[in-house]
């Protein structure tokens, strides 16, 4: 790293990361948080986070670290704060993913609403006039959630998602022009 990406729809991946010099602790775990600290993800190997689509968090930056620590480890979870971490732990130096919007020309403009959602997400699409849309709604694992494809007529749509998990998602809509746009959703 670093590492700089698009947020265009296409699927972004760290390569050549590794380990040098000695670590302490008996666990290990990687740990994705955005710049202020929030842990966005927690993969368990290497492999896992060479597998974690960037593309699919939106634009923003975020770093990758290595953890070491022992048992007894406070604050190690999706949600809580790094820089909270208690207990007996090393943290390694972060590898920064820089993941920058796409030239105005490839962006649809949307506005999503209510966030949080509970139920559905409503859709307004303030760019684009009717044909079709694929929504996917990713986790910060770069997992699809939910895939749906709809037919728009009058720039608005909606999600359901009762059936998905609280969290913090993100949803990438896309045109048939290959115009796209990502946002950061809330389910409770």
């Amino acid at each position: 790293g670093p590492y700089n990406f698009t947020v265009d729809g296409t699927a972004d991946y760290v390569t050549n990361i590794g380990l040098e010099g000695p670590a302490e602790g008996s666990n290990s775990t990687w740990v994705i948080t955005d710049e202020s600290g929030k842990i966005l993800g927690l993969p368990p190997t290497l492999e896992a986070v060479k597998g974690v689509n960037f593309d699919a968090a939106g634009a923003g930056t975020c770093l990758i670290w290595y953890l070491r620590y022992e048992d007894g480890l406070v604050g190690a979870e999706v949600d809580k704060n790094a820089n909270d971490l208690y207990g007996c732990f090393d943290l390694s130096n972060s590898i920064t993913v820089v993941r920058n919007l796409p030239s105005v020309t490839n962006k649809i403009k949307a506005k999503l609403y209510p966030i949080p959602a509970k139920n559905t997400i409503h859709v307004a699409l303030e760019t684009f006039e009717k044909g079709r849309i694929n929504m996917v709604l990713y986790d910060f694992a770069g997992n699809a959630i939910l895939n749906k494809t709809k037919q728009i007529e009058n720039q608005k749509t909606s999600l359901d998602v009762n059936t998905i998990q609280a969290g913090v998602y993100i949803l990438r809509i896309r045109n048939e022009n290959g115009k796209s746009v990502s946002k950061k959703v809330t389910i409770f």
